[in-house]
């Protein structure tokens, strides 16, 4: 072991002298920025008809030495992936940017229940991700028609949902509100709800709004006169 330490304080020795530095000097890029970095959102909408999009919080360049660094955005196939600078029209092709440059990210959001999708942007030779991940439950709207005054029916609708227990409250003019047979009214209760399988149907006075909030996604019923 004393040999080996020997002969490497040799070697160091003899590199130095020759003007080669053992551990050599960290140079930064000109293109290199400062680290940034995207929020994870979560409760985004689904994007039920194919082009919803969410965009990230902004960050601003800086920390460049040079006049512009390359930046990209990457992400899932089947994915739209952009990003934004300075404000203008999503860019989902390469570009460069400058200190100062306001840029934000933009992908389509999942399009089922708690869906996660993560969009990568880089900037020189830094990179950070963006993720979003849809609600619980889908937001709708249901609609009813009938004489003024008489109660009307809303077809049954199958929700879109995670499955699991949530927090349901209604707020109407009145009515009943059911959830695969189990009815209730305007108070707050707790249903176990099972994707692809859990119904509602609500019932509700000419003309009225009825507000239904699922784990604070909030959908209405509207009744209007025939």
């Amino acid at each position: 072991m004393r040999r080996i330490s020997l002969v490497s304080i040799l070697l160091m020795m003899s590199l130095t002298a020759c003007g080669v530095e053992w551990m050599p000097e960290y140079v930064r890029l000109p293109t290199t920025p400062d680290a940034f970095s995207f929020p994870a959102k979560t409760g985004v909408p689904f994007n039920s008809g194919g082009t919803l999009t969410d965009t990230s919080a902004s960050i601003t360049v800086a920390g460049l030495t040079g006049d512009s660094s390359p930046i990209k955005v990457t992400g899932p196939d089947g994915i739209t992936n952009q990003y934004t600078i300075n404000g203008g029209s999503p860019i989902a092709t390469d570009g460069t940017v400058k200190n100062g440059d306001i840029v934000t990210v933009q992908h389509t959001t999942g399009s089922l229940p708690r869906a996660s999708v993560t969009s990568t942007l880089s900037i020189g030779n830094v990179s950070a991700p963006f993720t979003s991940v849809t609600q619980n439950v889908e937001t709708f709207a249901l609609t009813g028609t009938g004489a003024t005054g008489i109660n009307v029916h809303s077809a049954a609708h199958t929700l879109i949902v995670a499955t699991g227990s949530y927090t349901v409250s209604v707020a109407g003019t009145g009515g009943t509100y059911s959830f695969d047979n189990i009815t209730f009214s305007n108070q707050p209760l707790t249903f176990s709800l099972i994707a692809g399988q859990t119904t509602i149907y609500l019932t509700s006075t000419v003309p009225s709004t009825t507000t239904v909030t699922i784990d604070g996604v909030a959908s209405t019923f509207t009744t209007t006169a025939q």
